[in-house]
């Protein structure tokens, strides 16, 4: 490749990146989406949930390469198939972008743990000053002694 032809290769790519960055976005928002309501239902994290959150966040922050040689080949095919099954991208489209595509799983993965870990701390702080309680703890509260 050269010149005109490496461009339009550049721009290509460009574009599907632009295309993977949406569709990393509505995947993990749903995924989010569905956390927040499992929380609210189940109320704040466990001190363990909540400290084992943390280390995963830890560990998906340590960078690409070492998050998943350290999750294992197996796991990052996992969430690859899952991923390309929700959002219908053409697999042998993107097989060149599979280091790309995870890296955005896995930046992705961070936002959204920071993200349910502030939902938490929301929980938290709403049921200790009492307003607006939730999901199961709310039931629990409500019921006569």
């Amino acid at each position: 490749m050269c010149g005109l032809e490496l461009e339009q290769h550049l721009n290509a790519q460009h574009m599907d990146h632009a295309t993977l960055r949406a569709k990393v976005y509505d995947y993990f928002q749903t995924q989010l989406d569905g956390a927040r309501q499992r929380r609210d239902t189940l109320g704040p994290f466990s001190p363990e949930e909540f400290r084992n959150s943390e280390a995963a966040l830890r560990l998906l922050e340590q960078g690409n390469r070492d998050y998943w040689h350290t999750m294992g080949r197996e796991h990052a095919q996992s969430e690859l198939d899952r991923f390309i099954g929700f959002t219908g991208l053409p697999e042998e489209e993107f097989r060149d972008l599979t280091p790309t595509i995870l890296d955005e799983i896995r930046k992705a993965r961070i936002g959204a743990t920071k993200a349910l870990l502030e939902h938490v701390r929301s929980l938290d702080v709403r049921l200790l000053t009492g307003a607006e309680p939730h999901g199961e703890c709310a039931k629990r509260r409500a019921q006569p002694s």
